[in-house]
Order: C-alpha cells, then sequence, then structure tokens
C-alpha cells in the first residue's frame, strides 16, 4: 500500500500517522476520545498494514527489566529492510506476581504509557534511511 506513495510522501504519512495515535491532537479525534493502551494498538495495527513488508511496530516484553515485579511490553519501530530499530516508542505495564509453585507470571495490567525522550527528528531520519541516526 505505501509503495504508490512518492518516498518523502510515505515518511511524512508513516510520522504523521504515528503522532496522531502517540499524541492527542485535533487530526486523529480517536487520540482524544480512546484510552492510550486502545490507541497504541490501533497505531501498530495501522502502521503494520499500510507499511507491511518495509517497516513494523512489534511488541518485545521485558520482565524485571525497568522495576521489578513489573513487565513492559515495549512498542518497538524495526525496518524490515535493514532490520534496525529504534528505542521503544511506548510501553504497556503489568504487575506480575508469584504463584503457590513459586512461577512467576504476568499479573493484571497497570497502564500505558508514550516515551518521554521520543526524538522525532530520529524517527523521521529512521523511516527515510531505513536506519538509526
Amino acid at each position: 500500500m505505501s509503495s504508490d506513495l512518492p518516498d518523502s510522501q510515505k515518511v511524512l504519512h508513516a510520522l504523521t500517522g504515528v503522532k496522531d495515535f502517540l499524541c492527542p491532537n485535533d487530526n486523529n479525534p480517536d487520540s482524544k476520545s480512546l484510552d492510550l493502551y486502545t490507541r497504541l494498538n490501533k497505531a501498530r495495527d495501522w502502521f503494520n498494514t499500510f507499511y507491511a513488508g518495509e517497516f513494523q511496530i512489534y511488541l518485545e516484553d521485558e520482565w524485571d527489566v525497568y522495576i521489578e515485579g513489573q513487565t513492559w511490553f515495549d512498542y518497538n519501530l524495526r525496518s524490515l529492510k535493514s532490520k534496525d530499530e529504534l528505542p521503544p516508542l511506548a510501553s504497556d505495564v503489568y504487575l506480575n506476581h508469584q504463584d503457590n509453585n513459586g512461577v512467576w507470571n504476568l499479573g493484571d495490567y497497570q497502564s500505558s504509557h508514550v516515551r518521554d525522550d521520543l526524538d522525532w527528528n530520529h524517527i523521521e531520519y529512521f523511516l527515510t534511511h531505513h536506519r538509526c541516526p
């Protein structure tokens, strides 16, 4: 689908689409009416459909990496051409719990958040060149 657009328009379209879902704004009514968890999943579905074969937003689970007792599902943006990827765009946070047998399990959903340190210039560069700046 994205191959119908010239490269510069393709990058702008991808960047605008991701921003519309991640950051509440007037361009996307869903960005203000839906909770962040729902918006993140809609963004991932939209992006992966429109940019299939070029880029992918995928989830990666990080057990006890950021905060002990929590699992974070990071939303990562990867180029399918170069296999490079950016630091996570956003995360869903779950609590972990230990069952009676001592096995750790994924617990209840806690929150979702967009990373504070997103650099939109780096994201645009990545979408243009399929590699990290």
